[in-house]
Parts: C-alpha cells; structure tokens; sequence
C-alpha cells in the first residue's frame, strides 16, 4: 500500500513539473534575453542526464526552437527597416551614428574575405575571399547572432591558367540570379553558373602590364572592373569576342585610364540605377565623377575630412531613396569614419554628421 502511496505522490510530482515548463513556455519572448537563453541551453544536459523528470526534452526542444525563431524574426525585421537618416532631420552639429547588424557568422574561409554580394532574389549570398577561393550561402541562414556559424552551400577553388596556383580573389558580384563573375588577383574574370553546381563558363586575362585586379562591381549583365594601375574596363556577359583592340579579350565593351591627377586611385563606385556615373576616390584626397556615357570626367571635389584619405566610396540604393538627388557613401582611412556626399554638388551632406565611427 505505501509503494503505491509513493508511487502515486512521484507520479503527481512529475505532472505538476511538466505543467510548469509548459506554461513557462509560454512566456512573452521579448523578455528572454541572451543570458537566460544561455543558462537554459547550458542546463540541458545536467536534465537529461541526472534522471529527473521536471524537464522533457520535448518541452525543452519546443522552447529553444521558439526562442530562436523569435530571434530570427527580430533580425530580418532590423533588416528590412535598415536606412540612412535624413539629413534634413539632423539638427547642426548633431552627429548621427549608425550601428552594424550582425546577419551571419562566415567562419569556412581560411583567410579574410574580401566582397560579399547578393543576388537579385536575396536568396544566396556569395563570397570572395583571400584563400583563393569563393562559396556560396542561402540567406535562410541568415538567423543573427543566435544562430553562431552557418554552413556554405557550394564551394569553388580558383586556379590560375597563368601558373596553375591559387591566387588571391578580390571580388564578386551577380550577374543574374545564379550567374557570378569573380575576380583575382592574378588579373583573371571568371564567370560561373551556380543554377544546379558551380559550373565555369567564361574566364579572360587582363594584360599583365595593367596590374591585378583590385575591385570589380556588377550591375546586371555589366561588370566594371579597376586594376592596380588605375585602369577600368567594363565588360558585358552577353558580349563574345570583340575587334575593338582595347586588350581587354572577349565580353571587353571599353576600357579607360584613370588621369595622373589622380595619383594612386583608392576605390571607385557606380551608379546603382542606370549606370550613368561613376565617382572615384585616390590619394589625391579628392573625389572625381565621371559621365559614364561619354567616359569623361565632369568635375572633381575636396574630401573634406579632419584627418584621413577617401578610402573607400559606395554608391548604395538606400542612400539614393532618402534623397532626389545621387548621394554616395565614403570611408576613410584613419578615424574610421563614413560620410555622405552630394555627387551633383559635391558637398557634404552635413558636414558636423558622421553616420559611422
């Protein structure tokens, strides 16, 4: 009778633990935050091994899947609602700063990557890297930084035709929804399907005396590319071989050098929309724009910045939204600082504003 009295009183026991992890289940999320994630997550195994029975692993496994669920959904939202303040709302000597999401955790590269692109679907992202190679990521991964290191859905090793080694990738960029261009340091393009698996398709050399490859940027089925020299070349997928003797080999539509004025040139960007534009940055500390249909340079203005060289300059999709006329994003390379530029007056937006530090 008493065995059964105690088994009665145990059995009770373990109900009421199970009720209680059930409505805890049931709390708002909003509240968790990370610490008590990480308690919970640490504690697991101390449940499941020490017999007691306040805990089912289908309790526990429902409450983590929804937690990290909650933090998915919060992450896609602070993407989607990412944009550039505007200017007209910054109050003089404000400085509006502006803070990173972290999206995914890429840890497959041996070394640093160097461009991330992604396709006009937002299904996949893909990237270039040092190690010489490039990999591609489904964005459904894209989880925040609950979710820690995701895995790359395809991976394609670059070798060189020039010495069969591996050099170093410096950029990539779409070309449709499953077609890339990669470039390398060796003064190589590849272009590649990924439709089914990473397919090669196209590959040109640039001549040696222009350099390596320093930057490439891709919009839609043009890439303009920038060597070491201060060379551009733009280039058309749906272009074969052409008889124009520019020396840019097939798919070549043009190519340009960058005047002397210059000095050493830094980065370059396009316009996002129609291509009509181009502004470039170098050690020149200035910024020049270019009429992209008559590849002439229009006009050229001062970076100003405390301290520090234009870097880096983007011309990004967003930034132009907030504004009627183009706007370009540029880094510099000292204080860590970005600023927002009027390309048609070539005057700082705000010019106590730093979005970035």
């Amino acid at each position: 009778m008493e065995k059964i009295v105690d088994g009665m009183i145990e059995q009770r026991e373990k109900n009421r633990g199970e009720r209680e992890w059930k409505e805890r289940g049931k709390v708002d999320l909003k509240d968790v935050d990370k610490k008590e994630f990480s308690l919970i997550a640490s504690t697991k195994d101390s449940f499941a091994t020490s017999g007691h029975a306040t805990m089912p692993m289908s309790v526990y496994d429902a409450y983590v899947e929804e937690l990290l669920g909650y933090k998915k959904r919060e992450v896609e939202a602070r993407i989607h609602s990412f944009s550039l303040p505007s200017p007209s709302n910054t109050g003089k000597g404000a400085i509006e700063k502006m803070k990173g999401i972290v999206v995914m955790h890429l840890h497959e590269h041996s070394k640093g990557i160097t461009q991330l692109s992604v396709n006009e679907e937002g299904s996949h992202v893909a990237s270039s890297s040092s190690d010489g190679s490039f990999k591609l990521w489904s964005c459904s991964q894209m989880g925040g930084d609950s979710y820690g290191a995701v895995r790359s859905d395809a991976t394609y090793s670059f070798k060189s035709t020039r010495d069969d080694r591996s050099w170093a990738l410096t950029g990539i960029g779409w070309t449709g929804d499953s077609q890339l261009v990669v470039a390398s340091s060796s003064g190589e393009l590849l272009w590649a399907d990924t439709n089914t698996e990473v397919k090669e398709m196209s590959r040109i050399c640039l001549p040696e005396e222009d350099g390596g490859i320093e930057q490439i940027i891709s919009n839609g089925n043009l890439t303009f590319v920038r060597t070491h020299h201060g060379i551009f070349y733009c280039y058309d997928s749906r272009v074969g071989k052409t008889s124009n003797g520019n020396g840019g080999g097939k798919h070549c539509v043009w190519r340009k050098k960058a005047s002397n004025q210059q000095a050493k040139i830094t980065s370059f960007c396009i316009d996002p929309h129609s291509a009509n534009w181009m502004v470039t940055s170098g050690t020149s500390n200035k910024l020049h724009v270019w009429d992209m249909r008559l590849l002439v340079e229009v006009m050229s203005f001062p970076y100003t910045s405390r301290k520090g060289l234009p870097v880096r300059v983007w011309s990004t999709r967003f930034a132009t939204n907030n504004f009627s006329e183009p706007h370009i994003l540029v880094g510099n390379s000292i204080c860590g600082e970005i600023s927002l530029f009027n390309v048609t007056s070539g005057l700082r937006s705000d010019e106590n504003t730093r979005l970035f530090q």
